[in-house]
């Protein structure tokens, strides 16, 4: 993903996480399945918190006016293209599925919505507003998706309605990005007691019977505090960061991979996988440090977004064909789409953003003593 979970550096990072998702949903590669996915996604947001919360500080909150507007209309603008194209892609491969004969657990799921249900995943499909929901959600009898505390008791669950199913994600995102302008003025002390909330909303569904997915996992306010751990990171560990030894981003690269390969060993330790992204905060601000300007990293990198988002698309298409889906298929093949897509969709996108960009902040009068209140 990019540090809307995906920026432009941490790359390796980035790509090592978002090969973890692509693991998860098929086998170990090399006997390993990296992080996992569950921790993958965590670790995204945690990246993400790091990332709203410079941008923000650096540029939108210099703005005299339209810093909620600009902030979000720019994110959106970053995460669309790829995500539509995809979107096309998959209801086209959908096609060629039914086509041949071959049956579409989307379709069949879709067949018994009403209009009103219809509707509502068409629009969610199409916008990423609240694919999160869906993973909470089952088909009622009146064919609309209704949250339910366990879904995963019905076999008409509502996750099965999302045409790129790793895209809750994005709209667990969506709501940091809604919140972020407002969020990331508060003061950092501020911040951590939202944090501390956060984690009180988890312990409170781990105590009501709620220790599982979805709840465990996609629940905007039990997350919430991945993003602020990377928020709270980049305002203090950024100017340490930057007087860090030459030898301390490779250093931390190298126990990233060490810990990645061998994580499979201690994940089921009680904990663990919950500990692991506020770690993992601790480093990015030197990662982050060592890789900014690193112009391969930024590339590397790139890839993870469209890789996040394609990798099951590729799935389905070599399932159709009768094609093995291994680690090392899928991950082949998936790099391959992934690779098309910057190139053909995300590069030529972004550079339009940014010129877009570039000219509201320098149009837009800027406030002459800009104060973020975390920064005091």
């Amino acid at each position: 993903m990019r540090p809307t979970t995906f920026g432009g550096t941490l790359g390796i990072v980035r790509l090592l996480l978002a090969l973890s998702v692509v693991l998860a949903h098929s086998s170990p590669m090399f006997g390993t399945d990296l992080v996992g996915g569950r921790t993958a996604v965590e670790c995204f947001f945690v990246i993400s918190g790091f990332y709203m919360a410079m941008v923000l500080e650096k540029k939108y909150f210099k703005l005299e006016r339209g810093v909620w507007r600009t902030f979000m209309a720019s994110r959106l603008a970053r995460l669309f293209p790829v995500y539509l194209v995809v979107v096309a892609a998959t209801l086209l491969a959908t096609a060629y599925t039914v086509a041949k004969g071959q049956q579409s657990g989307f379709l069949t799921h879709f067949a018994d919505l009403s209009p009103t249900g219809a509707a509502m995943v068409a629009i969610s499909n199409v916008t990423m507003v609240g694919q999160d929901f869906m993973s909470f959600s089952v088909i009622g009898a009146d064919g609309i998706p209704w949250i339910t505390a366990h879904p995963l008791d019905s076999a008409a669950r509502g996750e099965n309605l999302l045409l790129i199913p790793p895209a809750w994600s994005l709209s667990v995102e969506l709501f940091f990005y809604v919140c972020a302008p407002v969020l990331l003025r508060l003061s950092t002390r501020t911040l951590v007691g939202i944090g501390l909330a956060s984690l009180a909303v988890r312990i409170v569904l781990q105590f009501a019977g709620l220790d599982y997915d979805p709840w465990t996992y996609r629940f905007f306010p039990s997350e919430l505090i991945f993003f602020l751990a990377g928020a709270v990171a980049f305002r203090l560990l950024t100017v340490k960061a930057t007087k860090q030894s030459a030898w301390t981003g490779p250093a931390l690269l190298g126990c990233l991979v060490v810990v990645a390969v061998i994580y499979w060993w201690i994940a089921h330790v009680p904990g663990v996988e919950f500990a692991t992204p506020l770690l993992f905060a601790l480093a990015v601000p030197r990662l982050f440090a060592w890789t900014s300007h690193n112009k391969i990293d930024r590339w590397v990198g790139e890839l993870s977004y469209p890789l996040y988002v394609v990798h099951l698309l590729v799935a389905k298409v070599l399932d159709s064909f009768r094609l093995p889906i291994t680690g090392v298929t899928l991950t082949l093949a998936s790099l391959v789409a992934a690779a098309v897509l910057l190139l053909l969709v995300d590069l030529p996108t972004e550079r339009v953003r940014q010129r877009k960009l570039d000219r509201i902040l320098r149009d837009t009068p800027i406030l002459p003593d800009p104060i973020v209140e975390g920064s005091r």
